[in-house]
């Protein structure tokens, strides 16, 4: 039997018999997450079926500004450009990155939403490799 992780031959004695020791389980795990996590991200879409709170973490790693203003002093938030009560309120076509002063005035109507810039439309398509390098 060999192990799925190093492939080394084994006995099988440790665990389920899958892995010839505790490391290469927990190494194969957290290997199965990332590769978990990472299919969760990618779409056909540009994109992602992240969290709000990951998007944010994606963005502010990448130095992204404000869409509105280019604002980078600090850390933008993410916007709602149609609300969110409409059906994927999450997907990027629905979401701007803005500073605070331009998510105020967006959340109510001083910037129209027609002025707004997806994040469909500049987030980039090598997000993931920039990211985690």
């Amino acid at each position: 039997m060999n192990c799925e992780y190093c492939k080394v031959e084994h006995t099988g004695s440790y665990g389920s018999g899958r892995f010839c020791s505790e490391r290469c389980a927990k190494v194969f795990a957290t290997k199965m997450k990332r590769k978990e996590i990472n299919r969760k991200l990618h779409d056909q879409s540009k994109g992602l079926h992240v969290s709000i709170a990951t998007l944010h973490k994606v963005l502010r790693k990448l130095g992204f500004c404000c869409s509105f203003c280019g604002w980078c002093e600090y850390d933008s938030q993410i916007h709602h450009i149609s609300g969110r009560n409409i059906e994927n309120p999450d997907s990027l076509d629905n979401l701007a990155y803005l500073c605070p002063n331009c998510h105020k005035l967006a959340d109510v109507g001083i910037i129209p939403k027609e002025w707004l810039i997806s994040l469909l439309i500049y987030f980039p398509d090598d997000w993931e490799e920039r990211y985690y390098s």
